[in-house]
């Protein structure tokens, strides 16, 4: 069943749920559309079958981030003028290593709007490109705001503490982020209009900017490293070696397939990846990373995987030490 679908009919019942990369960013040209009352529909006998939802936002992100398929308008604040519906402030700026932004999501619409407030995204843009970068996961209840209504979330950039692994980022009003470097961010969430279905969701963001230092890739929580040629050994030691497993990335010329591009502040929150690209100096083509893990298959892949990080390709594969647990 489709998620969104499985929002509207459970209502506020909390599920599991999770958002891959995003992808590229169409910037076609169109109208603005925006309009703040619904209109009476009519069926054949003649009798109101109920309002139309409002017509919002623009029918491409207009230089915002993208969201999934069911978004089929946008409202990039930075990008639409007086929309009813939109997050503000459109543009803000902050500097690190700690900053913070307000956004709040204001229906002046005469429709209610469905949305999760776990549900808020991050993105930035780099090279052209919107990456997704937070959050990886969140519950997926089912809420509204209200004509006339609004929501605040207020994001903490947070800097402090980079030795560690990334902190999961959650939550549907006081929201920390840690791991960001200098550029051009995004902040936003999607959802749809009472009457209109989750079929037609609109997409909000606004613009948000970040000056300081670029984010470094650094390992965390190593043992010990040694080096053999063009391979490198990463350990992180455990006690009990029952989960033990080993994550191989591998520096490739020509990928079977398009791998995805990722920037650090996506690698940064996957610790696995984040201590083997850590370690690919110059003449490195393989860094083994031997941990723990907890899940099946390990560090969550079966498959190889491919990605694209500082201009190389990588492929990603993972084995029990010792064979599987039991």
């Amino acid at each position: 069943m489709d998620r969104r679908r499985l929002l509207a009919l459970l209502g506020s019942a909390g599920l599991g749920g999770c958002l891959g990369a995003d992808p590229g960013d169409p910037t076609t040209d169109t109208t603005p559309r925006t309009a703040t009352t619904g209109q009476r529909t009519t069926a054949a006998d003649g009798t109101a079958t109920g309002t139309e939802p409002p017509d919002v936002g623009t029918a491409d992100p207009r230089g915002g981030p993208p969201f999934d398929g069911d978004v089929r308008r946008y409202v990039y604040a930075p990008a639409v003028d007086d929309a009813p519906l939109a997050i503000a402030p459109a543009e803000q700026s902050g500097s690190l290593p700690r900053a913070e932004f307000p956004f709040t999501l204001t229906n002046g619409t005469d429709a209610t709007f469905s949305v999760n407030f776990y549900a808020w995204r991050l993105w930035k843009r780099a090279d052209g490109e919107w990456f997704h970068v937070a959050p990886r996961m969140w519950p997926e209840p089912l809420m509204t705001i209200g004509p006339d209504g609004s929501h605040t979330w207020r994001l903490t950039v947070d800097n402090a503490d980079l030795d560690r692994p990334i902190p999961r980022a959650e939550g549907t009003e006081e929201v920390t982020v840690v791991g960001l470097g200098a550029g051009t961010y995004a902040f936003g969430t999607d959802g749809w209009f009472e009457g209109d279905g989750y079929q037609n969701a609109v997409g909000l963001s606004a613009r948000f900017d970040l000056s300081g230092d670029p984010l470094e890739l650094t390992p965390t929580g190593i043992d010990s490293v040694e080096r053999d040629g063009d391979e490198v050994v990463v350990r992180d030691d455990t006690d009990d070696e029952s989960h033990l497993a080993t994550y191989t990335v591998t520096r490739v010329d020509d990928p079977p397939t398009e791998p995805r591009r990722m920037i650090a502040e996506q690698v940064v929150r996957d610790t696995p990846l984040r201590n083997a690209l850590a370690h690919f100096e110059s003449g490195v083509r393989q860094v083994v990373y031997r941990a723990e893990t907890s899940t099946y298959p390990p560090f969550g892949i079966g498959e190889p995987r491919y990605v694209a990080y500082d201009g190389d390709s990588f492929r990603i594969e993972t084995e029990w030490v010792g064979g599987p647990p039991e």
